[in-house]
């Protein structure tokens, strides 16, 4: 069996999502690809290798291609998982490798969110709005499915988060009718797909075997249905959810259309929704809950940029600009023969002011 067939398998069964294996194994590849380069153009199997060629390569990432230092993190637990796979442990790599910075999230204003929305139309205007109104990343959206909607309830059942993790969230009465239009285009590409695609819907893991009727049951089709039909994890040609690269895409075109200044990805949408429903006044640990965290640690990352907490406190340029300067030659000590009328005058730009006079 192939390495990279070997590994997804491994996965699947370890309940690893998809994304993971991606990553993992795009490292993996490029560790693969610079040892047959360092070994004139022959290919090398990671078990003839070990520590000392895993250390120049990390080294060779940071100097050579400047990778971050979180890519190069990544990069060093992906191939540390293959060899693992191998049953080869290898320890105490001391290549040039830094620890991840710590950084803040990026939080967009209410105003910019309204304008984003503006320049947004159809999938993509009720996809971000659910990523902003929900707390959603961009993979929780686009795997929805009918029957994760409670509308008498306003939740979202998501089964197929980050780390595979299940939680409810809230589902803004305000999108209702709008998602209640998603569904009946919905409704049109199911009645298509009973008589054209037989195969239906793609299923998680192996639901297909268990119950092979659910793929051409409504309720388990995607709110955002891809408008072609392709290959899944089950290597069959059925109906998969809309790739989330497009929405991704539309949101940052319309981004810059609406000229905002503002970093704009689909994760920020998620980052604004935990500082601006904070601000709000929603708990710390109730955002936890909502947006699939399991430590509040996590969860207050997020809460970094709110307008009510440190950034609120009061700047002395503030004070200081809130009154005119008073002049140095008016701080000495008055001179004989100033009159009544001269001891009550002040200063203003140069010009000396007398009850309300310019003079």
């Amino acid at each position: 069996m192939k390495l990279k067939e070997q590994m997804e398998r491994r996965i699947k069964a370890e309940g690893k999502s998809p994304k993971t294996f991606e990553t993992y194994w795009h490292y993996c590849e490029n560790f693969l690809v610079w040892l047959r380069d360092e070994n004139h153009g022959q290919w090398v199997h990671p078990k003839d290798v070990g520590r000392d060629e895993l250390q120049e390569w990390l080294s060779a990432m940071a100097n050579d291609r400047n990778c971050s230092k979180n890519s190069q993190n990544t990069a060093l637990q992906s191939v540390l998982y293959l060899y693992r796979m191998l049953g080869v442990t290898i320890e105490n790599v001391s290549a040039i490798r830094a620890k991840r910075a710590t950084h803040t999230r990026e939080v967009m204003s209410v105003e910019d969110v309204r304008n984003l929305f503006d320049h947004l139309s159809g999938v993509s205007l009720l996809a971000a709005q659910l990523m902003y109104g929900a707390g959603l990343r961009i993979g929780d959206v686009v795997s929805i499915r009918l029957k994760d909607l409670n509308f008498e309830r306003a939740q979202l059942s998501i089964k197929a988060g980050k780390g595979d993790k299940w939680r409810f969230t809230a589902f803004p009465a305000v999108l209702h009718d709008a998602v209640r239009r998603q569904i009946e285009y919905v409704k049109v590409v199911w009645r298509h797909d009973t008589q054209d695609n037989p195969n239906g819907v793609s299923l998680p893991d192996s639901y297909r075997k268990k119950a092979p009727r659910a793929a051409n049951e409504l309720r388990w089709y995607w709110l955002f249905p891809g408008e072609n039909l392709s290959k899944g994890h089950e290597g069959l040609l059925c109906r998969h959810h809309r790739h989330e690269d497009h929405i991704s895409r539309q949101i940052k075109e319309a981004a810059d259309r609406a000229g905002i200044l503002t970093r704009v990805t689909s994760h920020v949408l998620r980052h604004s929704y935990a500082t601006h429903a904070h601000e709000q006044g929603v708990p710390v640990r109730t955002l936890m809950q909502l947006l699939g965290h399991e430590s509040i640690e996590t969860t207050e990352i997020y809460l970094h940029a709110d307008k009510n907490g440190a950034t609120a406190a009061h700047s002395p340029l503030t004070q200081l600009l809130a009154a005119p300067q008073m002049r140095a030659e008016d701080q000495k000590p008055e001179r004989e023969g100033v009159t009544q009328m001269d001891r009550g005058a002040i200063h203003y730009n140069g010009l000396r002011v007398y009850r309300g006079e310019v003079g």
